[in-house]
């Protein structure tokens, strides 16, 4: 989960409603498990603006909070994560600010086995500009938020039809980028074995822009189609989805083929690596709430490139996970490459490498080194580098 910070007064009460109905439903539950970390610090720099000249040396104190909840119960199902800070800048160079993200799902069991509601919200924070520096100005908040039902019945005692709606809004604090969008998606699964199925899948989903930034008709309808295998075995389990995506709209056709991999595998008893790969014709706002599903929620801005543009976007991400008795070790690499349908200029293309070593020093002492590193190239004039 990422941030929560004044985003628009809509995307806020929707937020707010997320955490009221989790502390309304806090009674017995099947299992929940909550965790709660706070942190407080400081931070110079002797260049804030990261800019090439008229440098401003500034220091910011920090509080932060984060929270996770899982909850599995007869009739709700909870999924959130919130990393927040709060930051002062104590030259006044920019105004205190609240950074991070926030990433929550609750399903309703309406009728158990039968009928579920989901309500969904991503919270976080995007560059204005992804060609320029992280700073105050150029960053912004955004948030995606989804709800509908989803109906499940069967056809014999092997398939299931699922059936599912959503209608969902997407706001940017800055970027005119704002949309509404409604879909469905019919499912059918055949369970192969106990440990595994195939699926077959379509979605239609209508897409409109508040605002629009070109002369042509910014909305647009995207179809998929895709077929899907899931396997659990004792030690690994897999998803495999193939198929097609067709995007149409005002003045433009797109098509291109959806592939995606998720693989988790058991290497011993303390020791887990996990493997998603893809591509898709997709956007800005799917792309924002699949970097918090993959990554997790944190305080940073992400890796999106915001525009109402489609674009096709290829990504891998590989992890490594050891836990030992008191020190834990995670080892990640990730390259990501987005072609956007028009503004060729935000074509981007990453890779980024991280690792994280936890130790349990005491029974309320932990101590924890992370380091990252990334290189990036956007269009054909920017690229950098970040450690």
């Amino acid at each position: 989960m990422k941030k929560i910070r004044s985003l628009a007064v809509a995307s806020n009460v929707r937020t707010g409603l997320v955490a009221g109905v989790l502390l309304a439903a806090a009674g017995p539950a099947t299992a929940q498990q909550v965790e709660i970390a706070v942190s407080a610090g400081a931070t110079h720099t002797d260049n804030v603006g990261r800019v090439a000249a008229d440098e401003t040396s500034e220091t910011i104190a920090t509080a932060g909070l984060a929270v996770a909840l899982q909850r599995e119960g007869s009739r709700l199902d909870a999924d959130v994560a919130a990393d927040l800070q709060w930051r002062k800048y104590l030259d006044d160079t920019f105004g205190d600010e609240v950074v991070g993200g926030l990433a929550g799902t609750l399903v309703f069991s309406l009728v158990p086995d039968r009928l579920t509601w989901t309500v969904q919200d991503n919270y976080g924070q995007t560059l204005v500009d992804r060609r320029f520096a992280e700073t105050p100005d150029n960053r912004q908040d955004t948030n995606v938020f989804s709800t509908g039902p989803d109906l499940y019945f069967l056809l014999g005692e092997r398939t299931r039809v699922e059936l599912s709606a959503r209608w969902s809004d997407v706001a940017y604090e800055d970027t005119e980028a704002d949309s509404e969008r409604y879909s469905g998606t019919l499912g059918l699964v055949r369970a192969l074995s106990s440990r595994s199925s195939l699926g077959l899948n379509g979605t239609f989903e209508r897409i409109e822009f508040d605002d629009s930034t070109s002369v042509i008709d910014s909305d647009y309808d995207r179809v998929s189609g895709y077929a899907s295998f899931r396997v659990q075995g004792a030690r690994t389990e897999a998803e495999f989805r193939g198929g097609y995506t067709k995007v149409d709209g005002a003045s433009r056709s797109y098509d291109a083929p959806l592939l995606g991999l998720s693989l988790t595998r058991q290497l011993g008893a303390r020791s887990t690596v996990e493997l998603n790969a893809g591509t898709n014709l997709t956007d800005a706002a799917d792309e924002f709430a699949r970097g918090q599903a993959l990554a997790g929620v944190d305080a940073g801005t992400g890796t999106v490139a915001v525009s109402q543009d489609p674009m096709q976007s290829d990504y891998l991400s590989l992890g490594l996970s050891v836990e030992g008795a008191r020190t834990n070790l995670r080892v990640g690499i990730d390259w990501s490459k987005d072609e956007q349908e028009n503004l060729s200029s935000l074509d981007r293309e990453r890779l980024g490498g991280s690792l994280l070593l936890t130790r349990q020093m005491t029974r309320r002492l932990t101590a924890r080194l992370f380091g990252g590193y990334a290189t990036e190239e956007i269009g054909l004039a920017t690229d950098f580098d970040e450690w």
